[in-house]
């Protein structure tokens, strides 16, 4: 499942992998995750128009069996691959990377082959996992014969890519940049690194061995060099200039200017989305939860709860008129009907444009129903 336990953040943070979300028993652990944009140079036919947000290649519509269909783009414009090693893991894969980040290390010469190995098989299965996941979003699932099946509703007739051509376009366009861009340890112009990030891991709670990074014993990160502790001064800063999110005072940004209102419904610019999912642990750190719920009189849903004044997420999720101990019930019509159901819901939740939620709220005498629509600025 998705994010460490907030639906709205969930809806924003589009593709984050199987290292999240607080629904039932968890166990804390380092995820490293990485972004990769889906190419948008121009529009098909001719190649010489501007950019519309679709793929700039094409694979073969399962519905109408036209090898030219050029499907549009996630939600983000990118499709994320997530990675949650063991400890020992994560602390070699960590030493790789500052010494990636260090302009003064080459991390060819000072990293040994093993720390090498396991930052190099790191990058592997992120860049497999935003590969699955370009290919889920394709082919709904690898269910594109399914008659639900449509990733392009705003076109006439359903729309969906065959298995086959869905993985040879994910290879083109994710696969191969991400282990390109990954791999290149010189941090130069095309080189990227995996973000670190501490999440919830539903899936392994019996192999929970998360040790906080810069944490006293066992936490400290060396890069390949010097043995020494890095990013940190004498001071106990790390030189940024900004807090732990990584955006100083705003790590979500102007949220007024991102996010615009009226009569139930919010649209959202791209850049909103790009903030959340880089300062997603802003949310763990406000005890920000997502809970299952089943009670009388609104029935089964998924209630917000730890939404303190005062905090970033608060304010964010304020901006969309949801509130601490609101309760979504549906979305785009389905029912959280049970914890397996919520999570299968919210899972698929990054690769749509737009979501309808069904929420409902406690005024202290009755529950009261409200729709809330949410969708990417055009």
């Amino acid at each position: 499942m998705r994010a460490a336990a907030i639906l709205i953040a969930t809806l924003l943070a589009a593709g984050i992998s199987a290292c999240s979300v607080g629904l039932g028993d968890e166990c804390l652990k380092h995820c490293w995750r990485h972004l990769q944009e889906v190419p948008d140079e121009h529009g098909p036919p001719d190649m010489t128009t501007p950019p519309d947000d679709r793929f700039d290649d094409s694979c073969t519509n399962i519905w109408t069996a036209s090898e030219k269909y050029y499907p549009p783009r996630p939600l983000l414009g990118a499709f994320q691959g997530t990675s949650c090693p063991r400890q020992a893991e994560h602390d070699v894969i960590r030493k790789v990377v500052r010494a990636i980040e260090d302009p003064a290390v080459d991390a060819y010469q000072t990293c040994d082959p093993f720390e090498l190995e396991a930052y190099v098989t790191l990058v592997d299965a992120i860049a497999n996992d935003a590969h699955r996941n370009c290919v889920d979003f394709l082919t709904c699932d690898r269910t594109p014969w399914d008659a639900s099946c449509d990733i392009d509703p705003f076109l006439l007739d359903q729309q969906a890519c065959t298995i086959p051509s869905a993985e040879a376009l994910c290879a083109s366009t994710i696969l191969g940049p991400a282990q390109e861009a990954l791999a290149d340890l010189t941090g130069g112009p095309g080189s990227a690194r995996p973000i670190n990030s501490e999440f919830f891991d539903l899936y392994s709670p019996k192999i929970c061995d998360f040790v906080p990074d810069m944490a006293g014993s066992g936490g400290e990160v060396d890069n390949c060099e010097d043995g020494g502790p890095v990013g940190v001064d004498e001071s106990g800063s790390d030189g940024s200039g900004s807090d732990e999110t990584g955006m100083g005072l705003a790590p979500f940004g102007d949220v007024d200017e991102l996010v615009a209102c009226t009569a139930g419904a919010c649209w959202v610019e791209d850049e909103l989305f790009t903030n959340v999912m880089e300062s997603f642990s802003v949310f763990y750190e406000e005890g920000v939860r997502a809970e299952w719920v089943e009670i009388a009189d609104v029935g089964p849903g998924v209630r917000l709860s730890g939404l303190d004044d005062g905090e970033y997420a608060t304010d964010l999720l304020a901006r969309f008129d949801v509130h601490d101990g609101d309760v979504i019930t549906h979305v785009d019509g389905e029912a959280l009907a049970s914890d397996s159901k919520a999570h299968s819901i919210l899972a698929a939740l990054p690769e749509r444009r737009a979501w309808a939620l069904a929420l409902r709220r406690w005024t202290g005498s009755r529950w009261q129903a409200r729709a809330l629509t949410v969708a990417r600025q055009p």
